[in-house]
């Protein structure tokens, strides 16, 4: 089966966006309302203050297309003291389009993900 290049656009990579705040006070509302315009491909955060660096670390879980993962790293990264790295999990067999959110695989199932806890 082949993909053609509109496919490859609309495919779900599941990742983690690193976003290292710095100005938290100045920083976070513009950072804040970013996300907000990309809950819709948001699994979950957790935003840690990292004070004897003065810097804030929040770890985004996204669930997205490539256009829409780089459309808001894109618009993270111009904001001014904020820096984001992220990374994608290569598509695998078992990351079907439309398959559900959190659901748990059925019992006997194997976890392909080698090393990886959880």
């Amino acid at each position: 089966m082949t993909m053609n290049e509109s496919d490859a656009v609309r495919e779900h990579r599941l990742g983690v966006v690193a976003v290292f705040v710095e100005s938290r006070i100045e920083t976070a509302p513009k950072v804040n309302a970013v996300l907000g315009d990309y809950a819709a491909i948001i699994v979950g955060r957790m935003g840690i203050p990292y004070r004897e660096r003065d810097v804030s670390v929040i770890a985004v879980i996204v669930d997205g297309t490539n256009d829409e993962i780089g459309a808001m790293t894109g618009r993270l990264g111009a904001i001014p003291g904020v820096d984001v790295k992220s990374a994608l999990r290569k598509k695998s067999g078992g990351d079907a389009p439309g398959e559900a959110r959190g659901q748990k695989p059925e019992a006997g199932a194997q976890n392909d993900d080698k090393g990886v806890a959880g």
